[in-house]
């Protein structure tokens, strides 16, 4: 068992929050990605990683969620694919505190698979491939492939990841129907949780689109269906402006009452997904810190 397992085992643990929102207070224009400031501003990135670090995270997760070949390609860069994620893997790695976590972060290739889509499974396992690889070399301690919503890409990322030899963890992003919860592509949550498990997944859960109530609901289903870790990271809710001033609606408050519910419901690891940060991060800290 890894490290990190052993350290679940102990107690929950916890990832950062949002880069997105953080790369927006820090100035990030159209046409700008994470991605590309892994190459132009690396210091604004390391400086995130640091912030959350410092908010009290267990793991910082490398500003790569769209740095597959097939993604960069929209602008310019697929063939900076493998440097960008070891370098992103590398700013994380430079931040991290002795006793913290550096998670390479994989996400969607924004394509769908044949036939509903234009890409096949070889070119979706050569692209993760080359990512996963790139992400171990930057010195990254596991990877997390987050935001999906069809498990079968999932389970194509899962199988390039684990070539690594590292501990993998795969997020799925629901929808809440009036029949329940779906991916886009219809996968529930106690059906996703065990292809995963079952194909190699270190640890599972769901991130992005729910709130933390709503997510609450499926941290239940996936854990009743599996006996590994489950993760849990929700979103804080669609954004509000007023007076140039964007909030959104589940603030530091909100995720500091509600964690103890995500933990009751089975959630090993949790952590935040667009709209939170680093003072989101700070109040589930001391909230863990007392169960």
């Amino acid at each position: 068992m890894s490290d990190i397992l052993k350290k679940i085992e102990k107690g929950p643990l916890l990832f950062d929050g949002a880069m997105g929102t953080m790369l927006m207070d820090r100035g990030i224009r159209p046409g700008e990605t994470a991605e590309t400031w892994v190459l132009n501003r690396p210091n604004e990135i390391a400086a995130v990683h640091e912030a959350y670090f410092a908010a009290g995270a267990d793991f910082a997760t490398t500003a790569t969620f769209g740095a597959t070949s097939i993604k960069l390609s929209h602008y310019g860069l697929s063939d900076r694919a493998a440097e960008i994620n070891r370098r992103g893997a590398e700013l994380a790695r430079s931040v991290c505190p002795v006793g913290r976590f550096v998670a390479g972060d994989i996400g969607s290739a924004g394509k769908l698979l044949a036939p509903a889509g234009d890409v096949d499974e070889g070119e979706l396992k050569r692209a993760f491939t080359e990512q996963a690889q790139a992400l171990a070399e930057g010195g990254v301690d596991c990877i997390i492939i987050e935001t999906m919503m069809d498990v079968n890409e999932a389970l194509i990322a899962l199988s390039a990841a684990r070539a690594t030899g590292l501990d993998v963890f795969v997020t799925i992003s629901f929808n809440k129907k009036p029949r329940g919860y779906f991916t886009i592509m219809g996968n529930k949550p106690a059906d996703a949780a065990r292809a995963l498990a079952d194909a190699g997944a270190a640890a599972v859960g769901t991130n992005c689109n729910l709130r933390i109530g709503d997510m609450i609901d499926v941290v239940a289903e996936m854990a009743g269906a599996v006996d590994i870790p489950v993760i849990a990271q929700p979103n804080a809710g669609n954004p509000e402006t007023e007076g140039g001033v964007t909030t959104y609606i589940d603030g530091p408050d909100v995720y500091g009452r509600m964690t103890p519910e995500l933990i009751r419901a089975g959630a090993r690891v949790v952590g935040g997904c667009c709209g939170t940060t680093p003072e989101t991060i700070r109040r589930m800290r001391e909230v863990i810190d007392t169960l």
